[in-house]
């Protein structure tokens, strides 16, 4: 089943109307007509129950877009881990480090932000009681950027 058949049948499956699944994924109502029909004959079941428009989708039907939910679901995944490995890591790491270390913490994650540039490094201590009454478990962080 080719990924574009697939994007047409959830296209088909969501708006429950040919002429909008053809609008939405910028094909003509006979184009997607035909690609339903060549993915109907692929598979060997009937997938739309036809009259004069659509009706609805078959009992094998309502089962074909989950699958092709999955694939494309799985398409989407594959091209952001191939992403990831050509442009190196993103997102954020944090690091609790007591107020002593941040010194070196800096020194230990200057090369880390060298080879990984897009990531961004947040580094948190915690902060020193307000008041004598306040308990060293009630302490909140302190985020440094």
């Amino acid at each position: 089943m080719l990924l574009r058949r697939s994007k047409h049948l959830v296209a088909l499956a969501r708006e429950r109307h040919f002429a909008r699944a053809a609008a939405v994924c910028f094909a003509s109502q006979p184009s997607l007509s035909a690609v339903i029909r060549r993915l109907e004959h692929e598979l060997g079941v009937p997938i739309v129950r036809r009259g004069r428009r659509y009706e609805d989708l078959t009992p094998e039907g309502e089962l074909v877009p989950t699958w092709a939910h999955r694939i494309l679901a799985e398409q989407d995944a594959l091209r952001q881990e191939l992403s990831v490995l050509r442009g190196g890591l993103t997102g954020t790491r944090r690091l609790g480090i007591v107020p002593t270390a941040l010194p070196a913490a800096s020194l230990l994650t200057t090369p880390f932000r060298e080879r990984h540039p897009k990531v961004r490094v947040g580094i948190e201590s915690p902060r020193p009681p307000r008041s004598p009454t306040d308990s060293p478990s009630s302490n909140s962080t302190r985020r440094c950027r």
